[in-house]
């Protein structure tokens, strides 16, 4: 490790952009693609549904398994823009659990408070802006569109700051320099026990029609 950016750039244990399920996905986007960063967003965040993931799994495992929670989709999108050597690094934001609630309703209740939710930061120019993908499109317009009076949608333009949730803040987005060492302790999250995990999805999927899509995956 060089220097602040060399480490924005850098393949880590997790953030394996070398790994060819990465460099194949990072080929399929960017060929029918024009602009480099905001193709890379999108397809990270509509192609894969937001989801109830583990921490400990590397960015090529989220892109083989078509699925993943905040902090891996936000994990995969870092390894894609590394590997074309646009900097970036992870963000966490401490929320109020409440924001899950359209996702898993009363299962909020298990979660800790704040719970702390994960995004990107992306090098622009001279400027360092945010970037969530977290939530896919079939998700935000079946359990989230509905809620919102404007306050905040999906779509970001690649010039600004784009940070969901806004409503749910409990202090300022704190960035990741080590994410290997931040996976390997939760990132300060309450783990889900991994058994559950699969349950969890099906009613996920079931809520948002990603059900039929997830079975052909």
């Amino acid at each position: 490790m060089r220097n602040g950016e060399d480490r924005n750039l850098q393949e880590t244990y997790y953030c394996d952009f070398s790994n060819s399920m990465v460099q194949n996905l990072s080929k399929t986007i960017l060929e029918s693609k024009n602009h480099h960063v905001l193709s890379l967003f999108e397809f990270v965040r509509d192609n894969y549904p937001l989801s109830a993931d583990a921490v400990k799994v590397k960015a090529s495992e989220t892109a083989e398994k078509g699925y993943g929670a905040c902090w891996n989709k936000a994990l995969l999108l870092i390894a894609l823009l590394r590997n074309s050597l646009i900097p970036s690094r992870m963000a966490k934001i401490p929320l109020k659990r409440e924001f899950l609630e359209p996702l898993i309703g009363d299962d909020v209740q298990f979660l800790n408070n704040p719970f702390y939710h994960c995004f990107v930061q992306i090098l622009i120019g001279d400027k360092w802006l945010f970037a969530d993908p977290s939530l896919d499109s079939k998700s935000y317009d079946v359990l989230y569109r509905p809620l919102l009076n404007g306050e905040w949608n999906i779509t970001w333009d690649g010039r600004t700051d784009h940070i969901l949730h806004k409503d749910k803040i409990l202090g300022p987005a704190e960035i990741i320099g080590d994410i290997d060492n931040s996976f390997n302790s939760g990132l300060g999250n309450n783990l889900t026990p991994e058994s559950l995990i699969p349950l969890m999805n099906r009613k996920y999927w079931e809520k948002t029609g990603w059900d039929k899509e997830m079975k052909n995956k």
